[in-house]
């Protein structure tokens, strides 16, 4: 782990002040035909599927390499062998790091999370492309996604997504002090 994300992590730990906001897709579901779908994303269910498909090793296969031990499936952009874009999933719940909470889903919900898009990628609508690939994957189960209030490019797809406003998670963590408040209708637990 290099010092810029370990001096990150214990800033975290020491002062936190985040405003989460939880989503669930909405009735009104999109046509991937429509939307101009792209069709090379792969999904990933362990990391013996991952090595299969001869990826390249770096920080980012790193990262999803981690989710992947965690227990979490993945949804994967490649370009040349690299992964460009990736969404992490899990089924009923999982760990809300920014809030350091886990969010309790019911059984049969996908809850994505650690969207992320190398930044020469950003821009050219891959976020938008994986959360209408997953809908469609996952067209009959309630879809949940997260994001920071101040995340504006990435608020923007989702809602455009067809995502809608459930909760608002309000975290605060000073030392050893922690303070937690939830708007809406979202089960969290330490």
């Amino acid at each position: 782990m290099n010092i810029k994300r370990l001096t990150y992590r214990l800033l975290r730990r020491v002062f936190s002040n985040r405003r989460l906001i939880f989503f669930l897709m909405g009735r009104r579901q999109h046509n991937s035909a429509d939307q101009g779908e792209r069709t090379s994303f792969t999904y990933i269910e362990n990391i013996s599927d991952l090595t299969l498909i001869g990826v390249q090793h770096d920080e980012i296969y790193r990262t999803v390499v981690e989710e992947l031990k965690g227990g979490a499936h993945t949804l994967l952009f490649l370009d040349r062998g690299r992964i460009v874009n990736f969404s992490c999933l899990l089924f009923g719940g999982g760990y809300v790091g920014e809030i350091r909470r886990r969010i309790v889903l019911d059984k049969g919900s996908v809850y994505i999370y650690n969207c992320f898009t190398a930044e020469e990628y950003r821009g050219r609508g891959l976020y938008g492309s994986a959360l209408r690939c997953l809908q469609t994957r996952f067209n009959n189960r309630p879809l949940y996604i997260c994001c920071l209030n101040d995340n504006y490019a990435s608020l923007k797809v989702i809602e455009k997504s067809g995502f809608e406003r459930v909760a608002e998670a309000k975290y605060l963590s000073v030392l050893f002090f922690e303070s937690l408040t939830v708007d809406g209708d979202l089960e969290l637990i330490r």
